[in-house]
This record gives C-alpha cells, sequence and structure tokens, in this order.
C-alpha cells in the first residue's frame, strides 16, 4: 500500500515584492536620514557696508531667510529705515552722529530673521539668525 500525503504547493524564492522595504528606507531619510547642519545656514544683508553724507539713502537687501526684522544701533533718531519688516529696507541718514576720537560715527543696520532647522523630520529646530551692515558717515 502506498501512502499519499498531499503537499501544500510550493512558494517561489525571492519574488516579494521590496516596496515595503523602499518605502521603509526612504521614511527613514525624511525622519531624519538628511537633516542640515543649521549651524552653517546664515542671512546676509548686501551690501554689507555703504558711506553716506546727510540725506542720501541707501538700499539693503537680506537673503537666506524669512520673516525679516530691522533695526538700527544707535535708535537715536539720526537715521532712519523707511520699513521695519520685509527683505529690502532703504536706510535715511537724516543728521549726523556725534564722532568719538575724530574716527566717522558709524550706524549699524541690523537684520534678524528665524530659520527653520531639522529634527525627525519636522522643523521643530528653528534658531535665530542676525547680519549686521554698517552705514559710515561722512561729515
Amino acid at each position: 500500500m502506498k501512502l499519499f500525503f498531499p503537499t501544500a504547493p510550493r512558494r517561489p524564492r525571492n519574488t516579494r515584492n521590496h516596496a515595503g522595504i523602499v518605502f521603509l528606507l526612504a521614511c527613514g531619510l525624511l525622519a531624519g536620514g538628511c537633516e542640515t547642519n543649521s549651524a552653517e545656514q546664515r542671512i546676509e544683508i548686501r551690501p554689507a557696508s555703504a558711506i553716506l553724507r546727510v540725506g542720501q539713502s541707501q538700499t539693503f537687501t537680506v537673503s537666506g531667510g524669512y520673516e525679516y526684522t530691522w533695526a538700527l544701533d544707535p535708535e537715536d533718531g539720526r537715521a532712519t529705515l523707511n520699513r521695519r519688516q520685509g527683505d529690502t529696507v532703504v536706510f535715511t541718514l537724516l543728521s549726523s552722529p556725534a564722532s568719538t576720537n575724530g574716527e566717522p560715527s558709524v550706524i549699524a543696520v541690523i537684520c534678524t530673521s528665524i530659520l527653520l532647522g531639522t529634527g525627525n523630520g519636522a522643523a521643530t529646530n528653528s534658531y535665530t539668525a542676525t547680519d549686521t551692515a554698517y552705514v559710515h558717515v561722512r561729515p
């Protein structure tokens, strides 16, 4: 007498779809494998400096971030910016600041922006970047 044992059909080897593995690798890269070194990112004001006389103006433009905020140092009313937000401002010298030790006066035009770093696939590591341009006042 011969015994007959039915066998399950054999599954072919290595025919499995690798889409799941590709998906997991892609998710891993998106979740943190492609982080940038946010310490190297910065904003930049152009021009970096200007030489002006009373009544003259200079346009400054910034790049590298977003939601820019501008300020002057010193804020003593002798110079003005046409606005305090945006990527371009116009600086106007209204009067000559007092010089010290015979050196030309300098007014700093400061721009601050928020930059977004990444962490675990989300923009969670935002930080503030600042750049400064200098206006040298001529008599």
